[in-house]
């Protein structure tokens, strides 16, 4: 067996491992699984060999392979999608649609001095969205680092909330590392409770948005 061979079977192995840890917390989070899909070009020697790399040494990620995740939370469907770069997973999105309508872009961004803030599409502030507490206390849950071996992807935001058709909302949360010693920790209960939190917030009148 060549080195390649060698490294596409390390990967595989690497990527049903983290598939199999998501399905374990699905079902922690109470979370049924619907579909799995495999998309991507495949892992080659090369691109595991520098996933490794990038891992113990630091480095820029790629992208070469996801897996769709496809959930129903007692009637509420939502989807993770779990990206890797080789043998590595890195951060990936959760995603649900909600009913109501935020009314404008809103995205949770990371400010200086680790101040989290409400942002619209122009980067101004949305108060509105800032002083809800209902937001505010979801916020206190969210990580935004995601660590592998000694390198530390900061996220620059986590979660998005797009007005859509129909009267809904696109929320989109990036999953920053919540646990897991031989998997990653993606955040499902987390992403369960926010969605929770932000379905409620749009029952509620929202001034100024």
């Amino acid at each position: 067996m060549g080195y390649s061979e060698r490294a596409a079977q390390a990967a595989q192995k690497a990527r049903v491992r983290q598939r199999d840890g998501i399905l374990e917390e699905a079902a922690k989070a109470g979370a049924r699984v619907l579909d799995i899909a495999e998309v991507g070009s495949g892992a080659t020697g090369s691109s595991v060999a520098g996933s490794m790399g990038k891992v113990f040494f630091g480095g820029k990620v790629s992208i070469d392979d996801a897996q769709v995740f496809t959930f129903d939370s007692q009637g509420f469907p939502h989807v993770y999608i779990q990206p890797y770069d080789g043998l590595n997973p890195v951060p990936g999105f959760h995603h649900a649609t909600l009913a109501g309508n935020v009314g404008q872009s809103a995205t949770l961004t990371a400010k200086a001095f680790g101040r989290k803030r409400w942002l619209d599409d122009n980067g101004e502030s949305i108060e509105s969205l800032n002083d809800n507490p209902i937001l505010s206390m979801a916020g206190k849950t969210l990580e935004w680092k995601w660590k592998a071996g000694t390198t530390e992807i900061e996220l620059p935001w986590t979660v998005k909330l797009s007005p859509a058709e129909n009267g809904v909302t696109e929320l989109t949360l990036r999953a920053g590392r919540y646990g897991g010693f031989t998997t990653f920790g993606v955040g499902i209960g987390v992403f369960l409770s926010l969605s929770r939190s932000v379905h409620t917030m749009l029952a509620s009148p929202v001034a100024g948005v």
